[in-house]
C-alpha cells in the first residue's frame, strides 16, 4: 500500500489557489531550477530567464496545441498525459422530439424536447492524481 508523503516536502505541498498560464509557465521555471541543482549544474549559466520562460512557454503552447489537435474532428479523437489524465471526445446520441425520458427531479416518464447528436470532451485522472486527491502518493 502507498504511503503518505509529508506536506512539508515542497515537492508535495498544496497549491491554494487556482494557476493561470504564467503562473504554471512560473512554477515548471522553478521545477526546472531545482532539478538542475539537484544535478549540480544551472540552466541559467547558459540561457537568460527570459529564454528560459520562452522555452517554457512554447513547451506549454505545444503541449495545449497537442491537446487540442488529438481531439479534434477526422483525428484520433484522444490526448493521454501518461500517469496525469485522459482526454477523450465522447459521442452523445441524438434525440428525437417527443421521445419518453425519465424526469430525473420525480421519476416519471415525459416527451423529450429533442436534441441533436453532439459530441462532448470527457477527461478522466489517471492513478497519480486519484492518488493525490485521497491523500495517498
Amino acid at each position: 500500500m502507498a504511503r503518505r508523503k509529508s506536506v512539508s516536502d515542497p515537492k508535495y505541498r498544496p497549491i491554494k489557489q487556482k494557476l493561470s498560464k504564467g503562473a504554471i509557465i512560473t512554477a515548471l521555471i522553478e521545477a526546472a531550477d531545482e532539478a538542475q541543482d539537484r544535478q549540480g549544474y544551472q540552466i541559467s549559466e547558459k540561457l537568460s530567464s527570459a529564454d528560459v520562460r520562452r522555452l517554457v512557454n512554447a513547451i506549454y503552447d505545444g503541449l495545449i496545441a497537442l491537446m487540442i489537435r488529438s481531439v479534434m474532428p477526422r483525428s484520433c479523437g484522444q490526448f493521454a498525459f501518461p500517469g496525469i489524465f485522459k482526454l477523450y471526445v465522447r459521442d452523445r446520441p441524438a434525440i428525437r422530439k417527443g421521445t419518453k425520458v425519465r424526469n430525473p427531479g420525480t421519476g416519471e416518464m415525459v416527451p423529450s424536447k429533442g436534441r441533436p447528436a453532439s459530441k462532448r470532451p470527457k477527461l478522466n485522472p489517471q492513478k497519480k492524481i486519484k492518488d493525490a486527491v485521497n491523500g495517498v502518493f
